[in-house]
């Protein structure tokens, strides 16, 4: 997601995790954006967002730039 994208994001909204240390790829529905954009070593800018799993047992942070 590119970061023009992450910054329209809105709570409630359904978003695609990608596969990540043994967990499956799954949607989710965000919880909190984070406003503050970062840049990485690429030069990649993303903002933090928070992601319920669907399972509605756990929460996860990712970076914008890996959700779609």
């Amino acid at each position: 997601m590119k970061i023009e994208q992450a910054k329209a994001l809105k709570v409630g909204q359904i978003v695609r995790c990608p596969t990540d240390r043994g967990d499956i790829t799954y949607t989710g529905k965000v919880e909190h954006i984070e406003e503050t954009v970062h840049k990485n070593i690429y030069g990649v800018e993303y903002v933090w967002v928070t992601v319920a799993h669907p399972s509605g047992k756990s929460r996860h942070v990712w970076p914008s730039h890996r959700l779609s």
